[in-house]
């Protein structure tokens, strides 16, 4: 049997390879609803409310960003270095 714990480390480190976006400019994003520059690729922003293309506009994603309003759009992320 897997513990609790045990399987919240199996879904964390399954999970990280396929994430795009920096959590840290998605936790900027979400505490100040502005941030420059953040990669927000692959974000699910569905239920984000107000939301605005201004907002947007200063932050970048990529095809698989989710937006709440099919009006609303997001600046293509330059594409990453490898590291």
């Amino acid at each position: 049997m897997i513990r609790a714990s045990s399987l919240a480390a199996i879904l964390f480190l399954g999970a990280s390879p396929t994430m795009a976006f920096d959590a840290a400019d998605l936790a900027r994003f979400q505490s100040s609803g502005s941030c420059p520059g953040c990669d927000l690729s692959k974000v699910d922003l569905t239920y984000s409310y107000g939301l605005t293309q201004e907002q947007l506009n200063r932050a970048c994603g990529d095809a698989l960003t989710k937006l709440p309003e099919p009006t609303l759009t997001i600046p293509t992320c330059p594409p990453r270095r490898p590291q």
